[in-house]
Parts: C-alpha cells; sequence; structure tokens
C-alpha cells in the first residue's frame, strides 16, 4: 500500500508541474563496438573525436587484457588462447542488439592473427579489423600493385611481417622504415610531427630511387596519427614534395 501511494504522490506532483508523458532521444544511427588492446592509448582520445563528428553514432570501448606489454607474436597469441579478447568482446554483449558493428582496434594483433581466427571470435555479427580496414584504404587510394611507402613503429620481426603481408596484397614496398618500439606507450609518445617527417623521408627516398611511392602508409594505430589536421597537413606536404 505505501508503495502505490508513493506512486499516487508522484505522479499527482507530475502533473501539478504540468510535466507530460516521459520522452526519450531518437535511438542512435549506429554503435560502434571498439575491441582494443589494454596498452592502447590513443583510440579513447582520437577514435571518440573522429566519431564525435558523425551525426547519431555513438562508440564504446572494450580492453582486451594483455599478458604482457610488448607488441608481438607471442603477445597476441596468448591472448588470443587463453580467451582474454573473447571475454572483451562479451562485456559489451549488454544491453542486447544494442551493437551496429564492431572492430578489432590493433592493426598487429589484426594481421598476426589473420583473417579466419578474427571471424571466429565474431560469429555472424557486423565487424572489421585494423589489417582489414587499411587494405580497403589502400585500395581506396591507389590502383593494384601500387607502390607503396610504409612507416610503422614495431620490432623488425612484426615489421617484416607487414612487409609481406602487403606484398601477398599485390602491393609493392618500395621504401620501408621501422621505429623498433616493443610497447603502445613508447609509441603513442612519438611527436606526431617525427611522424610526418618520417612519412615524408621515406617518400623522398623512394622518389631518389627512382621507384617513386603511389601512397604512404603509417601502420600501427598507436601512433598519433589520426589528430584533427594531421592526415590533411601530411598529404598536403607530399603533394607538394
Amino acid at each position: 500500500m505505501a508503495e502505490t501511494g508513493d506512486n499516487d504522490q508522484d505522479q499527482d506532483l507530475a502533473g501539478r508541474l504540468q510535466i507530460g508523458e516521459i520522452r526519450f532521444s531518437p535511438p542512435a544511427r549506429a554503435v560502434l563496438g571498439v575491441v582494443q588492446i589494454a596498452s592502447d592509448l590513443v583510440m579513447d582520445m582520437e577514435g571518440s573525436i573522429l566519431v564525435s563528428r558523425m551525426p547519431g553514432v555513438v562508440i564504446r570501448h572494450t580492453k582486451i587484457a594483455l599478458p604482457a606489454e610488448e607488441i608481438c607474436a607471442a603477445t597476441y597469441e596468448t591472448a588470443y588462447a587463453d580467451g582474454s579478447i573473447h571475454s572483451a568482446i562479451n562485456s559489451l554483449a549488454l544491453p542486447q542488439n544494442f551493437m551496429s558493428m564492431w572492430g578489432i582496434s590493433c592493426t598487429s594483433l589484426s594481421f598476426t592473427l589473420g583473417e579466419k581466427r578474427i571471424a571466429k571470435l565474431f560469429g555472424n555479427v557486423p565487424y572489421t579489423d585494423m589489417w582489414a580496414s587499411v587494405l580497403q584504404a589502400l585500395r581506396k587510394l591507389s590502383k593494384p600493385g601500387a607502390r607503396v611507402a610504409m612507416l610503422t613503429p614495431y620490432v623488425k620481426e612484426v615489421h617484416e611481417k607487414n612487409v609481406c603481408l602487403l606484398h601477398d596484397a599485390g602491393y609493392e614496398v618500395v621504401a620501408s622504415h621501422n621505429v623498433g618500439l616493443t610497447v603502445d606507450k613508447d609509441t603513442s609518445a612519438v611527436d606526431p610531427k617525427f611522424v610526418a617527417e618520417c612519412a615524408k623521408a621515406l617518400a623522398q627516398h623512394a622518389a631518389a630511387s627512382g621507384m617513386g611511392a603511389d601512397v604512404v602508409f603509417i601502420g600501427c594505430s598507436a601512433f598519433r596519427a589520426c589528430e584533427p589536421g594531421f592526415i590533411t597537413q601530411l598529404e598536403d606536404d607530399l603533394s607538394q614534395a
């Protein structure tokens, strides 16, 4: 009885305040589920800024608990085998049927695990991963067999695997450089101006060799290469070089 009385009082107060029926905002046009590695410091900032420019789009983040900070195959293989990646995905299972699209936000994890194992993580729901997105971007920006100048922060082993995968995808890597950093904390601390300098130096090296580069690829989402204005300015500089 007390509960009923309280409800009656609430309704009476709402009437006196002239409050109408409860109204809800329109549902999001899309909800993006971003699956990050725990050491990722950049997606929280850059990803949210980029998505904020898309009306009606919402972003949700989850982190994969990695066994170590080192960006290498062993770290990713362990996280896959012990179920850490699957657990991170499951952490965004609620609200039910809320997510429109999923994405793995780590380039090296994506190309290390490969298409089949990434697909197995998501089943029948819409998803993408960073490496698949790189290839899609290259197809949009260049022609088949394009010459690529490539910059990554990776250690030699991871960098060389990335080079091989570009070759396998039909691209010719005419110049490449790896900074040799082992952890995301260091990669994310690299000054974006230095990233731009390296990219321009690679393009110039490719041109000086007589090959030339059709496109410059900056690998690894831990680089701060998606800050507002960065890509536009770099493309302008490269076009004038």
